[in-house]
């Protein structure tokens, strides 16, 4: 395990380097990513990832060192009709907790239900 000293702090970073309206289809570029394995990141000892179209869970396990295995956990559900589940993913080790979501916007359809259960996820 590295030595380096869990933060308390925020720090936010775009994973994609494009606007959304030009990006459909497009990865991280490899200069965000070894922006992301950067030592620094792993002083945080919790990542919240509101991306979670533009990495798949293996990029997350390899980004972030972190064993392959996850957790997905459903948040809420929303639709009358088509059922939709509003989920996450979340990876812990020794000194990090990674959750993986959807963009925390309200055009990605989260509900008050959905964010108060991220929550709770991030403070376990």
């Amino acid at each position: 395990m590295a030595n380096y000293q869990i933060r308390n702090d925020c720090f936010t970073t775009e994973i994609n380097h494009i606007p959304s309206k030009y990006s459909k289809n497009l990865k991280m570029i490899p200069e965000r990513k070894v922006l992301l394995q950067n030592e620094f990141f792993r002083s945080f000892s919790k990542i919240i990832i509101g991306a979670k179209t533009y990495l798949t869970p293996k990029e997350i396990s390899n980004l972030f060192n972190i064993p392959e295995t996850w957790e997905e956990i459903k948040l809420d559900e929303i639709g009358k009709k088509r059922k939709r589940s509003i989920k996450a993913y979340i990876w812990k080790n020794d000194s990090q907790t990674i959750i993986s979501c959807n963009q925390l916007s309200g055009s990605a359809g989260w509900t008050n239900v959905a964010i108060k259960e991220l929550v709770e996820n991030i403070k376990k």
